[in-house]
C-alpha cells in the first residue's frame, strides 16, 4: 500500500490529468479498450489507466453523466405531466428531446465535475488522504457516475429506434431486465469509486463510512423509493400513470393496462388478456355499416340487453350492450370514431367477478385512444369549413362536428360548436354577445375549467393569432386521471361579439393529429374590434 496521500507512483502522478505524449486520441482508445474493467474490476481500471485518463475522456464521461441525469429529470416530469410555466416547447418528440438533453447535459455534467468532484475530494480527505489530487478525485467520482448512468442512456438510444415518442417509451417501459440492470448499476456506481480509491490510496477506517456506506445507503433509499412507487404501491384500479400499470402503444391504439396483462395488436385493434385468461379487454375499429353484425359476433349471444340511453366512458360515448355467455359477462360498447368508422369495445370477465373487475376494464377503456394514422392522419385536401357567429375555421373532414344553441342566464344566447377528432382531441368554439370584457369572461371560464380538470403549470396568453386576447395554456388531468393539455382564449370581436376557443388534447397525441389542431388554429378567420 502507498503512503497516505500518495498516488500510484511518481510516473503516474506526473501524468495526472494530462494524457500521454502520444496524444489524447491514443489515450481515449486505450480507455475504450479497458472500459469493461471499470464495471468488473474498478481497482485495476483506475490503477492501470483510469486515474490518469486524458481530459477528453473525462469530458465525454461527464457529458454522458449529464445527459443521463437530464433525461431522467425530463422523463420524470413527463411521467407526472408537470412542466414549468415558462416552458413553451413540446419535448415529446425524439429530435427535440435529444437536442434539449444533449445541450442541457453539458450544464449537468459541469455540475457533476465541480460539485460532485469537490464533494468526493472532501470525502477522500475525511478518509485519510490529506493531500488528495484533484484529477484523481474527479476521475474516481465521474467513473462511478458513468457506471450508474450508462444503462439508462443506452436504453434511451435504443428506445429512440423502437418507440414513436419519449412518452410512448416511458409508458411501455424498457422491460424489467433493463430496470433491474439500472438498479444494480445504481448501487454498483456507489461502490466503484471506493474500490478505485482503495487501489490508489492508503485509507483510514472511516473510509468505509464516507466512501462506501454513505453513497450506498443513499442509492438504496432511491432504489427502495422507486420499488415502492412502481410495484408495492400499485392499486387495484387503472388510471393514467398509476403504479402497477403501463401504457401499451400499438399501431392502432394506445391504452393503459395492468403491467401483467398480455396485449395483442391486430390490424383493426388491440386485445389485452389477464394472465389467467379469464378476463379481457379489446377494441376494434369497423366500418359503420358493419358495426351491428360485428357487435353481435363479438358479444357471443343473440339476445343482448341494451342499457337505457347513451353511456359515456372517458371520451367515448355510445350504446352499451350486455351479453351473458355461459358463466361469463360480456359488454360491448359501440362508439362513433369518425364519419365512416365506429369503435367496438369488448369487456369480458366471469359473472362472479364482474363487480370487482368491471371498474378496471372501464378505466382501461377510458384511457384508450386511436393513434393509427389511417384514422387520425390529416389530409390537407380533405378539409371542411365550419362557421360560428363572427368566426369561420377548417377541420379535417373525418372529424366529428356538432353544434347547439343554448340560453345562458349571464351571456344570453350562446352558439357552441364541438369538434371531436378520432384521437383524443376536442375543440369547443363559443360565440355570443356581451358587454363584459375578455378578462372578466376568462375568469369565469377558468373557474369552470377548474371544475372539469385538475390543472397545473398554467401560462397566461395575451396574443393569439396576432390578436389581443386573454387566455392560458395548462397541463392537467381529467377526473379519471388521464393527462391532458389545454389552451383557452377569450377574444373581443366586432360590435360586442365575443368568442371563446378551447382546445383539449392528450400529450401522447400523434404528430399527424397535432397537425390537424394547428391547421384549425391557422384557418380561423374573424373580424376583430381591437384591444
Amino acid at each position: 500500500m502507498l503512503e497516505t496521500g500518495e498516488r500510484g507512483g511518481p510516473e503516474m502522478s506526473d501524468r495526472a490529468g494530462r494524457g500521454s505524449d502520444e496524444g489524447v486520441s491514443s489515450g481515449v482508445v486505450s480507455g475504450v479498450r479497458l472500459l469493461p474493467a471499470l464495471f468488473v474490476r474498478p481497482g485495476v481500471f483506475f490503477r492501470s489507466w483510469g486515474a490518469d485518463a486524458p481530459l477528453a475522456w473525462v469530458i465525454g464521461a461527464a457529458w454522458l453523466v449529464g445527459i443521463g441525469s437530464m433525461s431522467g429529470s425530463i422523463l420524470n416530469r413527463m411521467r407526472a405531466d408537470s412542466w414549468p410555466s415558462w416552458l413553451t416547447i413540446d419535448l415529446d418528440g425524439w429530435m427535440v428531446f435529444w437536442v434539449v438533453v444533449m445541450a442541457t447535459g453539458v450544464l449537468r455534467g459541469l455540475g457533476a465535475v465541480v460539485v460532485g468532484g469537490g464533494w468526493f475530494r472532501a470525502r477522500l480527505w475525511l478518509s485519510g488522504v490529506r493531500t488528495p489530487c484533484w484529477g484523481a478525485s474527479l476521475r474516481l467520482y465521474i467513473g462511478g457516475r458513468f457506471v450508474e448512468q450508462v444503462a439508462g442512456v443506452l436504453a434511451l438510444i435504443g428506445g429512440s429506434f423502437v418507440y414513436a415518442s419519449p412518452s410512448a417509451y416511458l409508458g411501455d417501459g424498457v422491460g424489467r431486465v433493463v430496470m433491474i440492470a439500472g438498479v444494480v448499476l445504481l448501487l454498483w456506481g456507489g461502490v466503484v469509486p471506493f474500490l478505485g480509491a482503495r487501489a490508489l490510496f492508503r485509507l483510514n477506517r472511516w473510509s468505509w463510512l464516507w466512501l462506501f456506506a454513505l453513497p450506498v445507503a443513499w442509492r438504496l433509499a432511491i432504489a427502495a423509493a422507486g420499488f415502492w412507487w412502481t410495484i408495492a404501491g400499485a392499486p387495484s384500479g387503472l388510471s393514467w400513470n398509476e403504479p402497477g400499470t403501463r401504457t401499451h402503444q400499438g399501431p392502432v391504439f394506445s391504452v393503459v393496462i395492468h403491467r401483467d396483462w398480455i396485449p395483442t395488436d391486430r390490424p383493426d385493434g388491440v386485445d389485452a388478456v389477464r394472465p389467467d385468461g379469464r378476463a379481457s379487454w379489446g377494441a376494434t375499429i369497423v366500418p359503420t355499416e358493419q358495426a351491428g353484425a360485428r357487435a353481435l359476433a363479438l358479444g357471443g349471444s343473440e339476445d343482448p340487453v341494451l342499457s337505457p340511453g347513451p353511456g359515456t366512458i372517458g371520451r367515448w360515448t355510445g350504446d352499451r350492450w350486455e351479453h351473458r355467455v355461459g358463466e361469463k359477462t360480456v359488454v360491448i360498447f359501440d362508439s362513433e370514431l369518425d364519419n365512416e368508422h365506429r369503435v367496438l369495445f369488448r369487456l369480458a370477465a366471469p359473472s362472479a367477478e364482474w363487480g370487482d373487475v368491471y371498474a378496471d376494464l372501464e378505466r382501461c377503456m377510458a384511457s384508450a385512444f386511436v393513434v393509427d394514422p389511417r384514422f387520425v392522419g390529416v389530409d390537407a385536401g380533405r378539409m371542411t369549413t365550419i362557421g360560428s357567429g363572427s368566426l369561420a375555421f377548417e377541420v379535417p373532414e373525418n372529424w366529428i362536428v356538432g353544434s347547439m344553441t343554448k340560453e345562458n342566464d349571464t351571456l344570453g344566447t350562446v352558439e357552441q360548436i364541438h369538434v371531436r377528432s378520432p384521437g383524443a382531441a376536442e375543440i369547443f368554439v363559443l360565440s355570443y354577445r356581451s358587454e363584459q370584457g375578455a378578462a372578466e369572461l376568462f375568469g369565469a371560464t377558468r373557474e369552470e375549467l377548474a371544475g372539469w380538470y385538475t390543472l397545473g403549470g398554467e401560462r397566461l396568453i395575451s396574443v393569439w393569432r396576432g390578436m389581443p386576447c386573454v387566455g392560458m395554456e395548462a397541463a392537467g388531468r381529467t377526473r379519471r386521471g388521464m393527462p391532458i393539455r389545454l389552451r383557452v382564449v377569450v377574444l373581443e370581436l366586432a360590435d360586442g361579439a365575443r368568442a371563446e376557443i378551447l382546445t383539449v388534447f392528450a400529450p401522447h397525441e400523434p404528430e399527424s393529429l397535432r397537425r390537424g389542431l394547428r391547421h384549425f388554429e391557422e384557418s380561423v378567420r374573424f373580424e376583430a374590434s381591437g384591444p
